[in-house]
């Protein structure tokens, strides 16, 4: 089993798996310190990695939202040899990741990136008021 990150509630690192009789496989992840959960999924290791993943963690692109949904794209220079990246903020409508377009003052959105998106990972919450 792959080692469980802390818990990113209370910081604790005691935990139990966790199992419900008549879900044949279902398994998540519980702190024994605050009693948070994970997500409830089919097998030891699908829940080992719902209970690591963070929402600030870079993600793989093909796991990105399809549905308009803006989220922060690392991407890195087309020619692909990771030589150099940069983020944007973008969402995919159609068949392609669209990012503002800085030279248009009508707000418009551009599908050439000329970057190709490698990860990606939900935008942050704005500063409070």
């Amino acid at each position: 089993m792959t080692e469980l990150r802390e818990c990113p509630f209370c910081g604790g690192a005691k935990y139990v798996v966790q199992y419900r009789h008549g879900l044949q496989g279902h398994r998540w992840i519980e702190c024994t310190d605050c009693d948070a959960q994970g997500p409830v999924v089919v097998g030891l290791d699908a829940a080992t990695s719902a209970w690591n993943r963070r929402a600030d963690d870079w993600q793989d692109i093909d796991t990105a939202p399809r549905d308009g949904t803006r989220v922060m794209l690392w991407c890195t220079e087309y020619r692909g040899d990771g030589s150099a990246g940069v983020v944007f903020s973008g969402q995919w409508e159609d068949d392609a990741w669209l990012v503002p377009q800085h030279d248009d003052k009508q707000g418009g959105w551009c599908d050439w990136l000329g970057w190709e998106p490698t990860h990606w990972r939900p935008l942050p919450k704005g500063p409070g008021r």
